[in-house]
């Protein structure tokens, strides 16, 4: 009988040995078939490459770096959601500027337009995701013309960047020059300005293009990547002028009030986004706080010097919504250790939440850096071009986010007590009209994205712009049409037109709502004011997990779980032991 019962088990944990190897063999296979190659490139080396079954970028990199052993720190944006800031040991800002962490995708030789987040992208099987460091400055190679379309004939190829300015629907196409060499076939040649010559000229087909700029003191000029295809045929001589892009526009019936409602229950249910916090306080909401916890415990770990300005701009901002004062949060002023930085280390951005940070928590100027110094910081940050007033967040073109943005920030000094931001208020206010497109829509060089018509609703409506008043208002649409275009499914908004539900657009375009229906009431409304005195605010307490304090019995005795956990485990063990010794008896027993 014992025989039959071990037979029995054995052939039990052969057969589930066999379907769960065997699960796993398909699962193996199933992944086998999508595979996508990841490259690593730091500024000045390639830090590791390798392949990935996942479809996700972020996820395919993950896969990648944990293969490999190498580090990920990823943080939250100013504007929502995350990015990466650190590979490797590489952070972001070595070189003090914008530069940081970036992607490409390379697909069939060519350049995939980016439109989202690393997170929000996926990949094809067959792509290449090419993490780099480097800012705006840098480049892929995507515009490539040869001089002759002759076969075997001496031809120069011109190396550039081009992309799509979605304010003028006409491709932008700029020279990559500074490079010193590249490669062709493998085949080493030297650069003059952006042209690469081959005396022996080039066969009709595809030829691969090398081309790297690693440096030890700068960010590079180029995306490092070794696959990139010249297709050289008998007419790649002649490039065809790119079309511009129709956006097809979704019929809009302006509700902002149902709009509205519509948004704030999603974001109600889905509040654990730090942003969620202002508007939900207006409503005499409270948001998710789970973040909060999460930053407490980094500061008291890590510290909080290496907060950037806006991750702590952001915290102060939301801690005051969820009713907790910044200044004692884990033990830190973080009033204090923002107002009192360098201003030469304060982007635009930075600058403009900043005095956000003054406003809404209505913060008393006893700091190093005062209202006055980031006023005058904004100003002289400004960007005058083409006959148009603005602000970017790198760049020389206008951006309309950045520039709704600095709005809002400036709204309190909107006056004639600052005659200087009072002017450039009004150029800013005429520019955003122009630079509108006849549907009404706000773009930047990269697109039209939601976001950009929620930032600019918000600075007009605080300065006491009607976003959909006579300079607002175009043939067909105007800004507030513009916005409910995005609207998406399930309470949501998007980021883009032709894509899909977006959080960060959702949670903006509520504001953009929230400010409108104030704003139709009021005439003027400043979302970013409130009369909320934070340093009157209570402290954020938590417990860490050293300082979990004693659970005691239900009985009321002195003695805590632990102790009872401990006996109980003690008496288990002296009950088998008492039981495997009356076993050994009764088989000594037996066995006289």
């Amino acid at each position: 009988m014992k025989s039959k019962i071990s037979n029995f088990i054995l052939a039990f944990v052969f057969t589930v040995t066999q379907l769960l190897f065997g699960y796993e063999a398909i699962a193996k296979a199933e992944e086998g078939s999508f595979s996508v190659k990841v490259v690593v490139n730091s500024y000045d080396k390639i830090i590791t490459e390798g392949i990935s079954t996942k479809s996700n970028a972020l996820e395919a990199l993950k896969e990648v770096l944990e293969d490999k052993g190498i580090n990920l720190t990823m943080k939250s944006a100013s504007w929502g959601g995350q990015y990466i800031s650190e590979i490797g040991g590489v952070k972001e800002k070595y070189f003090n500027g914008s530069d940081g962490w970036l992607y490409a995708v390379n697909r069939k030789g060519a350049y995939v337009d980016i439109m989202t987040g690393i997170d929000g992208f996926s990949l094809e099987s067959g792509d290449k995701l090419i993490l780099y460091y480097g800012d705006f400055n840098t480049a892929i190679v995507n515009h490539i013309v040869c001089s002759t379309t002759e076969e075997g004939k001496e031809v120069t190829i011109s190396l550039s960047n081009t992309y799509l300015d979605w304010q003028t629907g006409k491709p932008v196409v700029n020279a990559i020059n500074g490079l010193s060499k590249v490669k062709i076939d493998g085949t080493e040649y030297s650069v003059t300005g952006n042209s690469v010559t081959i005396p022996q000229g080039l066969t009709y087909g595809s030829h691969t293009l090398e081309v790297s700029d690693f440096q030890a003191d700068k960010v590079p000029l180029v995306v490092a990547d070794n696959s990139i295809v010249i297709d050289f045929q008998a007419d790649s001589g002649k490039p065809q002028e790119e079309e511009p892009i129709e956006e097809e526009i979704p019929t809009v019936k302006k509700d902002i009030d149902s709009e509205f409602a519509y948004v704030r229950d999603y974001i109600k249910d889905n509040s654990e986004d730090p942003w969620a916090a202002i508007t939900l306080q207006k409503l005499g909401l409270k948001a998710g706080e789970a973040f909060l916890k999460e930053n407490a415990e980094t500061i008291l770990n890590d510290g909080i010097e290496y907060y950037s300005n806006t991750d702590l701009e952001k915290l102060i901002l939301n801690l005051t919504a969820l009713g907790y004062t910044p200044y004692n949060f884990a033990g830190r002023d973080l009033v204090a250790e923002l107002l009192n930085r360098e201003i030469e280390n304060f982007l635009v951005n930075d600058a403009a939440f900043a005095l956000i940070v003054y406003n809404y928590a209505n913060v008393q100027e006893e700091y190093k850096l005062s209202k006055e110094k980031f006023i005058k910081h904004i100003l002289q940050k400004v960007i005058v071009k083409d006959g148009n007033t603005g602000w970017a967040f790198s760049g020389d073109s206008i951006n309309p986010d950045i520039t709704g943005l600095v709005l809002s920030a400036l709204a309190p000094y909107n006056n004639d007590n600052y005659p200087s931001v009072k002017e450039a208020v009004s150029k800013a206010v005429a520019s955003l009209s122009r630079l509108q497109n006849e549907k009404g829509y706000l773009a930047d060089n990269f697109g039209i994205f939601s976001e950009s018509q929620s930032f600019a609703i918000i600075g007009l409506a605080a300065v006491g712009e009607n976003p959909e008043g006579e300079k607002f208002t175009k043939a067909e649409g105007d800004l507030v049409s513009a916005l409910i275009s995005f609207k998406g499914t399930e309470g949501q908004y998007k980021h883009e037109l032709t894509g899909g539900n977006n959080y960060i657009a959702t949670e903006q375009a509520l504001r953009a709502l929230y400010t409108l229906q104030q704003y139709k009431s009021t005439g003027k409304y400043d979302f970013y004011a409130s009369d909320i005195k934070a340093k009157e605010l209570p402290a954020y307490k938590f417990e860490t997990a050293g300082e979990a304090k004693p659970t005691l019995p239900q009985t009321g005795s002195p003695i805590d779980s632990e102790v009872l956990i401990f006996l109980g485990i003690l008496l288990i063990a002296m009950g088998v032991i008492i039981v495997n010794r009356g076993k050994r008896n009764s088989t000594l027993n037996n066995s006289k």
